[in-house]
């Protein structure tokens, strides 16, 4: 039965990346998502399976966090992201925002898992995503195409505004 509940839990087995949602991908999970996959790239990891048989929903945070792995696994040579278990509502979602040009997307089959029995652990989603995140999450959906970018136009000024007030002030001679 799927739970309302959030959470992730990612390995490396037999040197691929094995990450499952359960619940709702959002913001609270997505700094963690994107920590272990850029961990797992800089190990030589070049293939990342996300199973989402389990995830209910995701916000724009996460799919943007989705997309930076994407892109980072398409500078590697034969690097790959599978977003698998998909529902139709997720597969049709992920498609309108461009994931289907940075990952290969696949439905969900009656009774399997792409992780089943794989080692994984639960990421400690304790710190929570960062101003950072959300803009750079933002940034890597703009960037797929041209109704990203004026989908996401207001939210990336915010967040831009939001970063800038939060920096501090320049020394000035």
């Amino acid at each position: 039965m799927k739970s309302a509940a959030e959470a992730v839990e990612a390995g490396i087995v037999a040197g691929r990346a094995g990450v499952r949602v359960v619940g709702r991908g959002s913001f609270r999970s997505a700094s963690a998502l994107r920590h272990f996959a850029l961990a797992a790239i800089e190990q030589g990891t070049r293939d990342v399976v996300c199973d989402l048989t389990d995830c209910l929903s995701m916000d724009s945070t996460f799919i943007g966090v989705l997309a930076q792995i994407g892109l980072d696994l398409k500078r590697q040579e034969g690097g790959t992201l599978t977003l698998w278990g998909l529902s139709p509502k997720l597969d049709n979602g992920l498609r309108t925002l461009g994931l289907d040009r940075l990952a290969a997307l696949r439905a969900a089959e009656a009774g399997s898992s792409a992780m089943a029995g794989a080692p994984l652990r639960p990421l400690d989603l304790g710190a929570g995503a960062t101003d950072r995140t959300f803009l750079d999450a933002h940034v890597a959906l703009a960037d797929l195409s041209e109704e990203n970018r004026e989908r996401f136009r207001g939210v990336i000024q915010c967040l831009t505004a939001e970063q800038d007030r939060a920096a501090p002030p320049e020394d000035t001679p």
